[in-house]
């Protein structure tokens, strides 16, 4: 299913899903906006990760700070906050404005809290040299459960060249998944599979694929394409 974007975000929190009323989605996914001089402090009784997507912010945790810088999602590598249940958090802004994508899940746990940053980001070209440079993109790794094994998510994001297709070839799994879009420039579009249907999808949208569908995406020419993706497992 896709979940369209209601227009620009509020400053705060800007709910988009949550397990309890998507039934099968495992996982409960927000944006934050942030204003420069704002902070905000969260502890959420669920296995938490706190990407930035853009902006500046400062993040705080147990007894650690770390100011961290993201120009862009669609050039830089990402930087994220990964803690366990109970975790306090707290998360300042620098920039005027800043955007932090915060995905929980039940997870009883207990791991180190981790700062996931850009060093720590595997980034790889796949589908070079095959179906006529079709379907090339940019695939970054920020979880990996090969290294972070007591985690539920597996993550990641895609860099869809303009006019390319992405997650493909189209896949399946048991697992649901969230998709979260942006486009440069930003009025531009993209379709996504979902099962036996296909969405158009916008700036802000967020495809969340359950229940085994089968899925895959496409930008169109003139618009590049960036996908958060979260796979839930337990």
């Amino acid at each position: 299913m896709l979940i369209k974007s209601k227009g620009p975000y509020k400053e705060g929190m800007n709910v988009i899903s949550t397990a309890g009323v998507e039934e099968g989605a495992e996982m409960d996914f927000s944006i934050y906006i942030l204003k420069a001089g704002k902070s905000v402090t969260f502890t959420i009784e669920q296995e938490t990760i706190y990407v930035l997507i853009q902006g500046e912010i400062i993040y705080e945790w147990e007894d650690n700070k770390e100011q961290c810088k993201r120009t862009s999602c669609f050039h830089d590598d990402p930087w994220a906050l990964h803690v366990p249940s109970g975790t306090t958090v707290t998360l300042t802004g620098v920039a005027d404005s800043s955007e932090i994508a915060i995905e929980s899940s039940v997870n009883e746990r207990s791991f180190p809290a981790v700062l996931l940053t850009p060093n720590m980001c595997s980034s790889e070209q796949r589908g070079a040299g095959t179906m006529r440079e079709t379907a090339t993109r940019i695939v970054r790794n920020i979880l990996d459960l090969n290294q972070r094994d007591h985690s539920n998510f597996f993550m990641g994001e895609v860099i869809t060249y303009p006019g390319k297709w992405s997650s493909y070839p189209p896949h399946e799994h048991d697992q649901p998944e969230i998709y979260y879009y942006k486009f440069l420039p930003e009025d531009g579009f993209g379709f996504s599979e979902d099962g036996n249907n296909a969405h158009k999808t916008h700036n802000n949208d967020t495809g969340l694929y359950i229940n085994g569908a089968r899925h895959c995406q496409a930008s169109a020419p003139g618009y590049a394409m960036y996908y958060l993706w979260t796979v839930h497992h337990t």
